[in-house]
């Protein structure tokens, strides 16, 4: 275990073992808000997926494309309308839907519009400070949204996330998941972040296995010095 809390060659046999057994999840299913800015949807996704597994997301979304005319809607709903349209009853849905709601007014304030399209003119690091500074956005989505949406380099991590980390003996008891989000940035490369991090949430699903699954390209992994 390494000072600052990570064991590599655990992350290692953890990935190699994914790589077997998992198949990656989606960037954004395909069924959801169909026609709307990408990053958005993205924004969207993400925070169903915060704490939930790729399955439950998905459905979310399919919900919420279903019933919400357009983002602005969805920005000016009560979360308890909303948390209710996605059919998600985790512990979390309330404050979820409520931290959407939030990140969705932010935007709104800033842009006058909800949408990201300015961030696609700034540097990596621009939208990873943006995003982690709108009101109520969990470092999850703002991760996953750097990473997937505007290719920034970032690890997405949540408490579900670390806590299966954790288990496999990749980080101690008590590292906190920003802490874990540090210390996998700097172990896995910007050239294989979008992979992994595809794989460890594959992982957060426990039905999602490399059986009768479309196959996908494997993350590139090292030892030792980073993965």
């Amino acid at each position: 275990m390494s000072a600052a809390g990570g064991d590599v060659d655990k992350l290692t046999e953890v990935l190699k073992r994914l790589l077997k057994e998992q198949t990656p999840a989606d960037r954004v299913p395909s069924k959801g808000f169909e026609g709307y800015e990408p990053a958005c949807t993205m924004l969207v996704y993400s925070f169903l997926l915060w704490e939930s597994t790729p399955r439950q997301a998905a459905a979310g979304l399919q919900r919420l494309g279903e019933s919400i005319i357009d983002l602005n809607d969805l920005r000016v709903a009560m979360p308890s309308e909303v948390a209710d349209l996605t059919g998600m009853r985790d512990g979390l849905a309330s404050e979820r839907t409520a931290r959407l709601r939030a990140v969705l007014n932010d935007v709104f304030r800033r842009e006058h519009l909800v949408t990201l399209a300015s961030l696609e003119s700034v540097s990596k690091r621009e939208v990873r400070d943006y995003l982690d500074a709108l009101e109520g956005m969990p470092s999850f989505v703002a991760a996953r949204v750097t990473l997937l949406g505007f290719g920034g380099h970032a690890i997405p991590i949540d408490s579900r996330l670390q806590k299966m980390l954790t288990s496999e003996g990749v980080f101690e008891s008590g590292t906190s998941p920003d802490d874990a989000e540090r210390w996998l940035e700097r172990q896995i490369r910007a050239t294989d972040a979008e992979d992994i991090a595809l794989l460890l949430e594959g992982w957060r699903d426990p039905d999602r296995s490399r059986t009768g699954a479309k196959d996908s390209s494997p993350a590139r992994t090292r030892s030792k010095k980073g993965v």
